[in-house]
């Protein structure tokens, strides 16, 4: 149960004459303005639709913060899942390091490229991060063959440290660091081949295939004439993924860039130009 306090850090007994405790999973009304934020690392707490960040202005009550329920009542920040169905983020979590087996003497951390490095954390050190990442937000494939793995980076360095050896202080998620480019589908769109035709295998009705708000990692650019509309397009290159998307129905070979908005990542720079493709 969840409790309302008033702007002063006092419980309340009742709100709006009903009980002050609020139950888990209770949706409640807030009384700010939602406020558009350029980076999400600026505020405590935010969170993005498809592809635009957001932040609702939360008040520090005895060094938390709680948001404004209207009506003298406040609810504490850290116990927020989401905001208008979008997941809340945080712009750093604390955390302990743990055993993840019982002959776990160190926890193991790692640099920007996923190579395990020499430093070391002793088990029940005290943490703070500020970042989260997939393992294929190192390498193109990660271990995507095996299942994705969930790393954290350390506040203040370029080390990481994998989730399975850490308690987390909140359940809020972190904004993503990735080598790569996040996108997300600003309509229905199609995928193509490197020589830009569409990806139709025979099997599969590719019409409209990645739908609107898809997430995806790319991890080039390059303009290609598609032949089907006789013009240069500046394409996106997929993330390659495992031998079992094809089950799935996973897009593959490149996207059109004008279809997506940047979301997340290193932002990327055409391997060619637009004159070199219509010379």
């Amino acid at each position: 149960m969840l409790e309302y306090i008033t702007k002063k850090g006092k419980k309340l007994k009742k709100f709006q004459g009903k009980s002050s405790l609020l139950k888990k999973n209770k949706s409640v009304e807030y009384a700010k303005e939602v406020k558009p934020v350029a980076d999400p690392s600026t505020k405590r707490y935010s969170f993005h639709d498809e592809w635009n960040w957001f932040y609702l202005p939360y008040k520090t009550i005895k060094g938390k913060e709680y948001y404004s329920l209207g009506h003298g009542g406040y609810i504490k920040a850290v116990n927020v899942d989401s905001i208008n169905d979008n997941y809340l983020y945080t712009n750093e979590i604390k955390a302990t390091t743990i055993a993840n087996s019982p002959t776990t003497k160190v926890a193991p951390l790692y640099d920007t490229k996923n190579n395990k490095i020499k430093k070391t954390l002793e088990i029940g050190k005290k943490i703070i991060l500020d970042k989260q990442s997939e393992s294929t937000d190192f390498t193109e494939m990660g271990d995507g063959y095996d299942g994705l793995t969930t790393y954290y980076r350390i506040k203040g360095t370029n080390n990481f440290i994998e989730k399975s050896f850490l308690k987390l202080g909140s359940k809020a998620l972190l904004p993503t660091f990735s080598n790569f480019m996040h996108v997300a589908a600003k309509k229905d769109t199609h995928d193509y081949t490197a020589q830009g035709e569409l990806f139709t295998p025979d099997d599969v009705e590719y019409n409209q295939h990645i739908k609107k708000g898809t997430d995806l990692v790319v991890t080039a650019a390059t303009y290609v004439w598609i032949k089907s509309e006789s013009k240069t397009e500046l394409l996106y290159k997929l993330a390659p993924t495992s031998d079992f998307s094809a089950i799935y129905n996973q897009p593959k070979g490149y996207i059109k860039a004008k279809d997506f908005k940047y979301v997340a990542g290193k932002k990327l720079q055409p391997l060619n130009t637009f004159s070199e493709i219509n010379q």
